[in-house]
């Protein structure tokens, strides 16, 4: 079963949570969609963008440059919204000038924390083996960590968005289906039970970050 988030105590610097082997492969899994979402479809959405290279560079001011519509999926709006309301144009020119580099950052999030929860089952010591389904030490600095809450909560964006949930109402509202088992279907109750979980997980990240070293 997970552990939340918190400061080593022994070393501030990081921050530790542990998880098993099912439970990272489900982060990990939600994270990879989420970048195959923004990454217009593409599968190879984990080798989203991480350098600074001059190439990559220009390669984002040229996206940035063109013309870019509001996106169709109302998960992908969720994470992309527009910056500005009530007045198509200026929402697409703030769309056009900003929408790569919001792109970029998400995806970058994403990478940051697939690789440190990938690195939970790489470094597992040979006693945690052995016990395949006991948790693992999820270490993060502080970088990671602050990439990881951000990460967190655009995968939690997208689900809410497939569950209709909205408002703070539409989620106090899912999370009593859910305790009386009155979730429309498995698909929906198996999102339902994500989603629950990663906004713990998110809060316990949070709240590690926010008690500063």
């Amino acid at each position: 079963m997970a552990e939340a988030f918190r400061r080593d105590p022994s070393d501030e610097r990081r921050i530790v949570g542990r998880l098993d082997d099912v439970e990272r492969a489900v982060v990990v899994d939600l994270m990879h969609q989420t970048s195959v979402l923004l990454s217009d479809g593409s599968d190879d959405a984990p080798d989203a963008p991480r350098g600074t290279d001059e190439d990559e560079l220009f390669a984002a001011l040229g996206r940035s440059m063109s013309a870019r519509e509001a996106p169709r999926d109302p998960a992908l709006r969720r994470l992309l919204p527009d910056g500005v309301k009530d007045d198509d144009g200026a929402a697409a020119e703030f769309r056009r000038l900003t929408e790569a580099s919001l792109r970029d950052r998400k995806l970058r999030n994403l990478a940051t924390a697939m690789t440190a929860f990938e690195r939970a089952g790489a470094n597992a010591d040979l006693a945690q083996t052995m016990s395949a389904g006991e948790p693992r030490d999820v270490v993060l600095d502080e970088a990671e960590a602050r990439a990881t809450m951000m990460a967190l909560t655009d995968v939690r964006l997208v689900l809410a968005e497939r569950l209709g949930v909205r408002t703070d109402a539409d989620a106090d509202a899912l999370v009593e289906q859910v305790e009386r088992g009155q979730v429309p279907s498995d698909e929906e109750q198996l999102m339902a039970a994500y989603y629950d979980f990663l906004t713990w997980l998110a809060e316990s990240v949070t709240l590690a970050v926010m008690r500063e070293a």
